[in-house]
């Protein structure tokens, strides 16, 4: 009776005073125990090198990585075959994008639109809203970051889309009539209120009663953010409504970038 004395991977070598196989299947079987050993381990010794010892940089991993995966025997030929595919080494190029058919300046100046047109959708919702005065603190926090956004992409847009000396109808429009308290010194020059934005050093936000349309009924006040006054290191204290200027670039400038550069996307 013949007994075992080895076994790997499923293959059984078989050995003992009886045992008659020729040494061409001895070879054969030989042959095909250590492609099967081979194909269970190949890239073991690679993943205790790289995984346990961690001593190579992320970049020679992607490499050999890559280097692996590029051998053109692999994985359409298995087992040993794979040994003689040779060493590759691949770059890695870092891809640039490439902007089809419009120039870096085309594709700035949409983004700048873009971005200036959420930022002033935002305020006309928030100047168009009512709100309890013991939000007042968060409520500003919520509408200064947009304003000073807006003013910023849309002094791009004027920059780029040479609109800097052109006329808009006055800004000084508001949601509510303001029966009290008027601030005074209304801006009306669209390019002026974006200036005074880009060179602000200190600013308030103003809100007005909305007694018309009291929402929180449990609330002290009913509130509209309705202007924000602005010093500068260069021009006069002025007063801004923030609806009047957002609405200028939404009802004015847009169209008129769409009439003038019709190639624009956005």
């Amino acid at each position: 009776m013949r007994t075992p004395t080895m076994e790997r991977s499923g293959i059984r070598l078989w050995g003992g005073s009886g045992h008659s196989t020729s040494a061409l299947n001895c070879k054969k079987l030989l042959v095909s125990g250590l492609e099967l050993l081979e194909d269970s381990l190949w890239g073991f010794p690679e993943f205790l090198y790289l995984y346990i010892f961690q001593v190579e940089p992320p970049q020679a991993r992607l490499q050999t990585i890559l280097r692996r995966n590029s051998c053109p025997v692999y994985p359409a030929v298995p087992r040993i075959s794979r040994k003689f595919c040779g060493i590759h080494y691949v770059g890695v190029a870092i891809q640039r994008p490439r902007l089809s058919n419009m120039s870096n300046t085309t594709r700035l100046v949409e983004i700048h639109i873009v971005q200036a047109r959420l930022r002033a959708l935002r305020l006309v919702a928030f100047t168009g809203s009512v709100f309890p005065g013991e939000w007042g603190e968060q409520w500003n926090e919520a509408i200064v970051p947009d304003l000073l956004e807006f003013g910023f992409h849309a002094r791009k847009v004027n920059e780029f889309c040479n609109l800097m000396e052109e006329s808009f109808r006055p800004i000084d429009t508001k949601i509510v009539q303001i029966s009290e308290g008027d601030p005074g010194n209304w801006e009306k020059n669209y390019r002026n209120a974006l200036n005074a934005l880009m060179h602000m050093k200190s600013f308030t936000i103003g809100h007005a009663h909305a007694d018309h349309r009291r929402i929180f009924l449990a609330a002290k006040s009913n509130l509209i953010a309705t202007y924000i006054k602005v010093s500068t290191d260069r021009f006069p204290e002025v007063t801004i409504s923030i609806f009047g200027l957002v609405d200028c670039f939404l009802s004015q400038v847009i169209p008129r970038v769409r009439e003038r550069q019709p190639q624009l996307r956005f």
